[in-house]
């Protein structure tokens, strides 16, 4: 009824790649152990939920980490990690060409591991793994990541942990590419959140603002939308976002803290035949290193100084869960 099966994909571009199948009786989902720790594909009570790109799964030799050559190699799935040193557009900082939204989800995991246990009266079910990213005269950063559910849950939980293992600061820079698709994302799904200050990335600055809640039919003629906005957090600081398609009664509602992901965009990548949306929490901006460094946002980490990431998914596929949630989270609000 639940377990988690380590296994490796047998041919294509992503012949070799370690993962884990992880199965709560509920929810059955992919951790890419060779790609960062990331998650593939996720089901809940066999509807799937996340988004597959073009590329499909692939191993991360096939990286490109030149200028956009990151797309070539970007699976999409629940989620891709965008850093730890770059995230956002292209640049160069200094000595280093910083390709787009940086290295870390291309690099395979070590002391890898994966656990079942009852704790108490809950079946846990949890996976982690350490990914290390680092250069002989520039970062030497660790991420460290645990991905747990419980058997009968809807819900996925990750904390990460990124420590800087040199002995020089080093920039950090992350950012969560979470990827949702059909079913879910269709003409007449719709965003649900606390959400002000909505305003265009300058990469694609006719973005509809007016709109920015509503997912449109595909379009031929625009490729996506990017749009910078602010979500309010709840008492207890933490940021609930939902994507709700009221025609199927399905829903996913993501929630992390607002003083770990201080910024957050929105991708809706409508092109037909792409078809999908992104939540993306970030502790950066989209312009890249520089730019950050420019305008004085640039985090960095001491040398063995840690930062923690706490992330959680929840996957809804009746309207009773839907409007529980609403009411719980939202205040109250009708889908």
């Amino acid at each position: 009824m639940a377990g988690i099966q380590p296994f490796a994909f047998a041919e294509g571009k992503a012949k070799g790649l370690r993962a884990f199948d992880v199965r709560n009786g509920r929810l059955r989902f992919t951790v890419l152990a060779d790609r960062g720790m990331d998650i593939g594909q996720v089901e809940c009570d066999g509807i799937p939920m996340a988004w597959i790109s073009p590329v499909g799964y692939a191993s991360g030799e096939y990286f490109e980490p030149a200028g956009t050559g990151w797309l070539r190699n970007f699976s999409g799935g629940l989620l891709t990690t965008c850093g730890l040193t770059q995230a956002g557009e292209p640049c160069r900082d200094g000595e280093e060409e910083l390709g787009l939204h940086g290295r870390i989800s291309n690099l395979p995991a070590r002391q890898t591991a994966y656990e079942e246990e009852w704790i108490g009266e809950e079946y846990r079910l949890s996976v982690r793994g350490c990914v290390e990213q680092a250069s002989v005269f520039h970062e030497q950063l660790e991420l460290k990541r645990s991905i747990t559910t419980v058997f009968g849950s809807n819900v996925i939980k990750i904390e990460d942990e990124v420590i800087n293992q040199g002995c020089t600061a080093a920039p950090l820079m992350l950012l969560y590419h979470i990827n949702l698709g059909f079913p879910l994302v269709d003409e007449g799904s719709r965003i649900v959140g606390s959400i002000t200050n909505v305003r265009a990335w300058e990469g694609t600055p006719d973005a509809d603002l007016e709109h920015y809640s509503l997912i449109p039919g595909p379009s031929i003629a625009v490729d996506e939308e990017v749009i910078h906005a602010e979500v309010e957090p709840d008492e207890n600081g933490k940021c609930h976002l939902m994507l709700v398609n009221p025609q199927e009664d399905i829903a996913f509602v993501y929630s992390y803290d607002s003083r770990q992901f201080p910024r957050f965009s929105l991708w809706k990548g409508i092109k037909q035949g792409i078809y999908a949306v992104g939540f993306e929490p970030a502790n950066c901006g989209l312009n890249g290193r520089a730019a950050e460094r420019r305008e004085g946002g640039l985090e960095e980490l001491l040398p063995h100084e840690k930062r923690t990431f706490q992330s959680e998914f929840m996957f809804l596929t009746t309207r009773e869960e839907i409007e529980t949630v609403l009411r719980e989270k939202f205040g109250s609000r009708e889908i």
